[in-house]
């Protein structure tokens, strides 16, 4: 889902390049031609450069899952602000002078992956959270979080990298730290722990126990002698019955 904005711009430069180039041959506009051509090429590139990292990602992940020393779903706490400012950190040097374009769709490819990473680990926490007081507090919060950062990895996947999404990335980087605090102080604080719920067993008055048993000896003698009822009426007791008990 993360790709397919980007795969389809591509692919729909190219194709709409390489029509325009050869409309251009047949009309004998050679530099023109080749022009399309050249940004045809580069469509392509691009298309490669990210497909050829996000599958290296890919089989690092299978790997580490294999041998047992894949990253643990969850988060400590203080993780997400973290990870958040480390990712705002490569974002703001996208704009770098020296960069290639192929360094830079290098660069997009990779944190779109950590963001998305970064969102799926938040996603994991909050349903871990699910029937604490942090987890009732933040809630909200947290999903209104994940939605920024899907709207980032979309800005991302088509390469606009403009002021708006620098101070989209900025406010989820401050809210995650907010959020981290309330997780971190429910972990340190025992008496917001939530704790299953204990049975007590509270005995019945005496009397009580006595009506209940002579209840349950009038029932049973009922059941065991049951008079001659048609089906209608047979039903109507069985009911009366289960109401009872």
């Amino acid at each position: 889902m993360q790709l397919e904005a980007m795969v389809t711009k591509e692919v729909t430069s190219m194709k709409n390049n390489i029509d325009e180039s050869v409309k251009l041959i047949r009309e004998r506009k050679l530099p023109n031609a080749a022009s399309k051509q050249q940004s045809s090429m580069t469509s392509m590139n691009n298309l490669a450069l990210m497909l050829s990292d996000v599958f290296k990602q890919m089989q690092q992940q299978m790997s580490s899952s294999g041998s047992g020393e894949g990253e643990k779903p969850g988060n400590e706490s203080g993780e997400f602000g973290k990870k958040q400012k480390m990712i705002n950190e490569r974002l703001q040097g996208i704009g770098s002078e020296g960069k290639t374009q192929k360094e830079i769709s290098e660069e997009i490819a990779k944190i779109v992956n950590e963001q998305a990473k970064l969102r799926k680990q938040l996603q994991e926490m909050q349903e871990k959270m699910n029937g604490t007081e942090a987890g009732k507090k933040l809630g909200n919060e947290l999903k209104d979080i994940q939605k920024e950062m899907e709207k980032s990895e979309e800005d991302l996947v088509n390469k606009r990298v403009n002021p708006e999404l620098k101070r989209r990335q900025r406010d989820i980087e401050t809210r995650l730290l907010e959020a981290d605090k309330a997780i971190k102080e429910q972990e340190m604080d025992p008496t917001r722990q939530s704790r299953t719920a204990t049975k007590f067993n509270k005995p019945s008055p005496p009397d009580l126990e006595k009506f209940k048993k002579e209840k349950e000896k009038q029932v049973e003698l009922l059941r065991t002698t049951p008079p001659n009822f048609t089906p209608f009426y047979k039903n109507q007791t069985d009911n009366y019955f289960k109401r009872i008990n």
